[in-house]
């Protein structure tokens, strides 16, 4: 495979390519692209082939040549499917007509040619008969469909869903046959081995799960992508599965060991849409935010273009030191220093090596909506995260899988999570003005503290290290902190009134439980002695005061606000030790359980590691 200086291959669209087909025999690649059109290629050299197929209204979600190659179908967001005569470029006469509200997100050709089998957002699966374009089935599902396929023998047909399912159909009878279940978020892509004897299935759930084609039985689990996986692909000798993914890399996997055997592969610059094997058993395409290339599946070496290998794959690893896609919400360190947890608007839990700044287990995935709130058990065998979708997930970090079932009981979004010092309960605070007590190894809810009716919802929890305290800041104007005892499960006195301009933002209860640190919107954090019931302290930034904690001796402090810094303060005189300055808006932080570090993370999803003396950027490491 050879191109010549100064030709780019596989230029010509003006969008994102999103679509991937090869032909039969392996001398074609078809594109289909957000700029409505498809364009067909030398698979060899990434020379276009005759004119832009130009018919679409709007963006392909999919092409995929007919087995004898005289035919392309595509389909698009503009809700219509297309045929393609392949050697004129024009469209043939077919119905396949129906209205969608999102259009038609997936198509594919069955076996032998005779059926296209289509499926859209409104949750249809079509099947059409290839020579006139009439629709002699449909299927309806709860949530659209993203991707189809046939088996190889074409008897089966399956939808990969938004609903996080696999659905296998008979053809003939048009009846479910079986449901997959396992995902935990939406199935971007299915695709059939060539012998029939497997079926892989990709998700935003960051995984791929094999299944056993005819059985149904869950194979194994492919984990290492570190966001949405995208596409799939399997090698016509079926010995390798390809993977693409929005985290930018594309890896190959031993289709029988599950291992990743090639990668990850990085080129694109940007998320990864799809892959594609080529029929020749030695090549990969894939695409990406607005190019196209070759691989050799063997070894991963980019085929085409050659030149750009070495300048887009240069300083990978420091990319992706703790960066997460999408606002970091909350952080949390493990007890032994050497391990960080963040949370956010990316919806997982992830793990990082406070020494390296790399993620250092499989992304924790549950959740459907942003993660708000986080915490780990002292002995770090387990981590609790709440979130937006209203659900407590609580994680064996050593299976790396839910301990035991979500815990539902607030109406609403979840704020905030943290366990007793003695790991057996967990208190969470949700938008529904309460604060709930559960028991660890149950799930059993064991009692619910309501807030005022004047009240907002609560939006910070802090517990005293003997765990016989908790604090519940409301993000309110009332200017009141509750302080109730987890031992009797009452107030321990009436509401703590606190002095301030505007509305409280954030609580924490110094280790000894005697003081209470305080957050406001008035550009200050407060010390407040708790029995005395007097200021102690004011702290002061220049804007709003959203996040505030103890070092664990309590001889620090730390405040976090949104004129981007972070500051450390000396807790018994309140004088300022260090300003550590982010150049994006900063969300969280928190101390390392010896007070040496501090972690933050920002609204762009970095996070940086602080030495908690000096004040010195330990991580990303910065580069002269």
């Amino acid at each position: 495979m050879e191109t010549s200086i100064g030709f780019q291959p596989f230029e010509g669209h003006s969008g994102s390519v999103t679509a991937l087909a090869y032909s039969p025999d392996g001398s074609l690649l078809a594109t289909g692209s957000l700029d409505g059109t498809i364009r067909v290629w030398d698979a060899g050299t990434g020379h276009q082939v005759g004119e832009a197929l130009r018919k679409h209204t709007s963006g392909i979600s999919a092409v995929a040549y007919s087995p004898d190659g005289q035919h392309l179908i595509s389909s698009s967001y503009d809700g219509t499917l297309r045929m393609w005569d392949t050697a004129t470029h024009q469209t043939v006469p077919r119905l396949f007509t129906r209205e969608t509200h999102g259009g038609i997100l997936s198509v594919q050709y069955s076996p032998d040619g005779a059926l296209t089998a289509s499926g859209d957002s409104d949750g249809i699966l079509c099947l059409w008969e290839a020579l006139t374009g009439k629709c002699i089935a449909f299927l309806n599902h709860p949530g659209r469909i993203n991707s189809v396929a046939f088996s190889p023998s074409g008897k089966r047909v399956t939808t990969g869903c938004h609903d996080w399912l696999v659905r296998v159909y008979d053809v003939q009878q048009g009846e479910l046959v079986f449901e997959l279940i396992g995902h935990r978020a939406f199935v971007r892509s299915i695709r059939y081995s060539h012998d029939g004897s497997l079926l892989a299935s990709a998700s935003n759930d960051h995984t791929i799960r094999l299944w056993d084609a005819q059985t149904g039985d869950l194979l194994r689990v492919l984990r290492g992508h570190r966001h949405y996986v995208t596409g799939i692909s399997f090698s016509y000798d079926n010995k390798q599965l390809v993977s693409s993914s929005d985290d930018e890399s594309i890896r190959v996997w031993d289709a029988l060991s599950g291992e990743c055997i090639v990668g990850p592969l990085y080129g694109h610059g940007g998320p990864v849409t799809t892959v594609i094997c080529s029929p020749d058993r030695r090549h990969f395409a894939s695409c990406g935010s607005g190019d196209v290339r070759v691989w050799r599946t063997q070894d991963g070496d980019l085929v085409i273009p050659r030149h750009a290998a070495a300048e887009d794959t240069t300083k990978i690893a420091e990319k992706y030191e703790l960066k997460a896609y999408g606002s970091v919400r909350a952080v949390a360190w493990f007890s032994d220093c050497r391990r960080i947890a963040s949370a956010g608007d990316d919806c997982v839990v992830r793990i990082w090596d406070a020494e390296t700044g790399t993620e250092s287990a499989n992304p924790l995935v549950q959740h459907e909506d942003e993660v708000s709130g986080l915490d780990i058990s002292r002995n770090d065998t387990l981590l609790a995260s709440a979130g937006s979708d209203g659900i407590i997930c609580i994680w064996d970090l050593q299976r790396e899988e839910l301990a035991l079932q979500p815990l539902r009981g607030h109406s609403g979004s979840v704020l905030a999570i943290i366990f007793t010092p003695d790991g057996m309960r967990i208190a969470s605070a949700g938008y529904d003005k309460t604060v709930r007590i559960w028991h660890v190894d149950s799930g059993e809810p064991l009692h619910v503290f309501q807030l005022e009716e004047h009240n907002r919802h609560t939006c910070s929890l802090s517990i005293s290290v003997d765990g016989s305290r908790l604090a519940s800041g409301p993000e309110s104007n009332d200017r009141t902190v509750s302080i109730w005892d987890l031992l009797t499960n009452r107030p321990l006195s009436s509401p703590i009134s606190l002095v301030y301009q505007r509305t409280l933002t954030s609580v924490c209860l110094s280790p000894d439980g005697s003081q209470l640190l305080s957050g406001s919107s008035d550009n200050a954090a407060y010390l407040w002695n708790i029995s005395r019931r007097e200021q102690v302290h004011v702290l002061r930034h220049e804007s709003t005061v959203h996040r505030v904690g103890f070092a664990a001796g309590g001889q620090k402090i730390l405040t976090v606000s949104a004129d981007r810094r972070v500051r450390v303060w000396d807790a018994r005189a309140g004088t300022l030790l260090q300003s550590l300055q982010h150049d994006s808006f900063i969300v969280t932080a928190a101390f390392s359980s010896d007070g040496s570090r501090i972690v933050s993370g920002s609204e762009d999803g970095e996070l940086y590691l602080w030495d908690a003396d000096s004040g010195r950027l330990l991580l990303p490491k910065v580069v002269d």
